[in-house]
């Protein structure tokens, strides 16, 4: 794509959960039973508490397998002989092109692996770090520390905003002083509005260079002479500039498949552009 990769590599399930990706293919049927499984793949036989359905226990799993490695542990016990790497993004595929049909009502997989993927390709959308993940990962038999774990692990211990906005956060933490020092919250809630304005006009000029439908920002013409009354108008600029993001980013979904249609000599049809714009929170000023 023209903004580079937007898809899912092995690389990504290396580097973000550790998992190897070489090795032998990982190739079982889906139904045999998940115990059955799990004797055949792992080498060992799970109990009531590892499984849950069709899911383990990850720490049933780490208690399985926590033995140090030791100078006599082979590379083969090391890499426990398969590419779970693969298997984990052949399965996360599946399952999403399973999810795209219309019956489907539910969805498996390694999940995490595409929230902790969104979370480093959209740095927007990353939630607030509480504090650095502590970790003790162990020594190795000369005593010398084990290495660190994968990339993924330092979104231990996060915590998820409040809302459910996905504009980026206003850095100016002043609504702590909303019961210390009212000044100085009133001035925050005006350097927040100042920076909003800004970004209205951002997202505002972005929304006519693609020709999509432009909002009434009523945020920019409501009175704010005292707090209660920016308060009002910081939430509203807040909530019209959520929407013009989404609608932005729904009508450049809509440019790229254009670009798409076009590169093969073709146009998109009625309904295959009201597919694309079809989700009215993308389109609606409420």
């Amino acid at each position: 794509m023209p903004h580079g990769e937007m898809t899912i590599t092995l690389q990504d399930v290396e580097v973000l959960l550790g998992l190897p990706v070489d090795g032998r293919p990982l190739v079982a049927s889906p139904i045999v039973e998940p115990a059955e499984l799990c004797r055949q793949l792992l080498g060992v036989t799970t109990t009531e508490e590892a499984l849950d359905g069709s899911r383990i226990s990850l720490p049933w799993l780490s208690r399985q397998f926590q033995a140090p490695i030791t100078a006599e542990t082979n590379e083969q016990t090391v890499q426990q002989e398969y590419s779970w790497g693969g298997a984990a993004l052949a399965w996360m595929y599946r399952e999403l092109c399973r999810a795209c049909e219309i019956p489907a009502k539910d969805i498996a997989g390694p999940l995490i692996l595409v929230q902790m993927w969104a979370w480093e390709r959209f740095p927007h959308m990353v939630p607030e770090l509480v504090a650095p993940p502590e970790i003790d990962y162990g020594e190795d038999v000369d005593g010398q520390p084990l290495p660190r774990g994968p990339h993924g692990v330092r979104n231990s211990g996060i915590t998820m905003a409040s809302n459910n906005w996905i504009l980026p956060r206003f850095a100016d933490n002043y609504v702590r002083e909303k019961y210390t020092d009212r000044r100085e919250y009133y001035a925050g809630l005006r350097r927040e509005w100042e920076y909003r304005y800004n970004e209205s006009n951002t997202l505002y000029t972005d929304l006519v260079v693609l020709g999509a439908p432009l909002p009434d920002r009523v945020s920019l013409t409501m009175p704010r002479s005292n707090v209660v009354n920016y308060e009002k108008v910081v939430k509203q600029i807040r909530k019209e500039n959520n929407l013009m993001l989404l609608r932005r980013c729904r009508y450049y979904m809509l440019q790229l498949a254009e670009e798409m249609a076009t590169a093969t000599q073709r146009e998109l049809t009625p309904n295959e552009r009201n597919n694309v714009l079809s989700y009215e929170e993308y389109l609606s000023d409420g």
